[in-house]
């Protein structure tokens, strides 16, 4: 069992696959595309139209936080989409849906 310990999604040829074969969830401010995988990994996609790159920085901090409390019993690769509405979300507003979000992630794999 793996608690919360995610690697980045780097290479293109995991982004391809992930955008071919991925599965989505969405939600009111993120969205999630998933796939089963050989380990975790997690990437975020922030538009730069939301926000000067502090703005942006903060909210992938405090996602990486959430992700690290999460306890994720299957390995899977994932990209967080953030929609607009989420820049102006607390911590507990984002632990709260990303929680649920990767519930019905795990559910799913």
């Amino acid at each position: 069992m793996i608690t919360g310990k995610f690697n980045s999604l780097r290479l293109k040829k995991d982004f391809t696959h992930l955008s071919k074969n991925g599965k989505f969830i969405y939600g009111n401010n993120f969205s999630i595309k998933f796939q089963a995988s050989n380990e975790n990994k997690v990437a975020f996609s922030i538009r730069k139209k939301l926000g000067k790159a502090p703005l942006r920085n903060k909210i992938k901090r405090r996602i990486r936080e959430v992700i690290r409390k999460l306890d994720i019993k299957k390995n899977i690769s994932c990209m967080i989409i953030v929609k607009e509405q989420a820049m102006k979300l607390s911590f507990l507003e984002i632990f709260e849906e990303i929680t649920k979000a990767f519930k019905k992630v795990e559910n799913s794999v």
